[in-house]
């Protein structure tokens, strides 16, 4: 059983920069640093070049929520029921 549901880590990310500590799919404990607040999420994707097709949009998992990593500058995801604690 989860710690936390996807609604509550969507809404503690939503509102500011969280740290969130969680076990890695390879058994490895990790803290990140991570918030869904737009002004602290910077748009590095590249543009298509022409004739190149777009990638189709991965449907929505249940069970993994999608974050901006403010150290690495990028998108992580984890399991929602990896999460050990949230600061």
């Amino acid at each position: 059983m989860s710690l936390f549901t996807k609604y509550e880590l969507t809404t503690l990310a939503s509102h500011g920069i969280i740290t969130v500590s969680f076990t890695k799919v390879n058994g490895e404990n990790r803290n990140m640093r991570c918030t869904l607040m737009p002004e602290h999420i910077v748009d590095n994707r590249v543009l298509l070049q022409e004739g190149e097709v777009p990638k189709a949009p991965r449907p929505d998992n249940p069970d993994v929520l999608a974050v901006w990593d403010v150290d690495a500058q990028g998108w992580r995801s984890f399991r929602i029921d990896s999460v050990h604690r949230v600061d």
